[in-house]
């Protein structure tokens, strides 16, 4: 009874564990819903919604170079493209 208890548990850690998000620094966290709250017809509600897109999507290193490429105009591939479509698709239902 034991060793089931114990496997038990070591199995709902993992699930727990591999169905987490991605967490961001709280300060990153605020500036995208800063920046995202800017945008025309952007609500708060949709916007921690794509938050919560971004963080099971991507881990904050990814989110980091994303940023960084946006900032700078330069071009961020056809994968971010189609996820920001599904997302905000998505988001807008919310």
């Amino acid at each position: 009874m034991y060793i089931e208890g114990i496997l038990l548990l070591g199995f709902l850690t993992l699930i727990s564990a591999c169905s987490r998000k991605n967490e961001y620094p709280p300060e990153a966290t605020q500036g995208f819903m800063n920046e995202c709250e800017k945008v025309s017809g952007a609500t708060t509600t949709k916007c921690a919604c794509m938050l919560e897109q971004f963080q099971a999507k991507y881990n904050y290193e990814d989110f980091s170079v994303i940023d960084t490429k946006l900032k700078m105009n330069q071009p961020v591939g056809d994968d971010y493209i189609k996820f920001m479509n599904k997302a905000g698709a998505l988001c807008n239902k919310a």
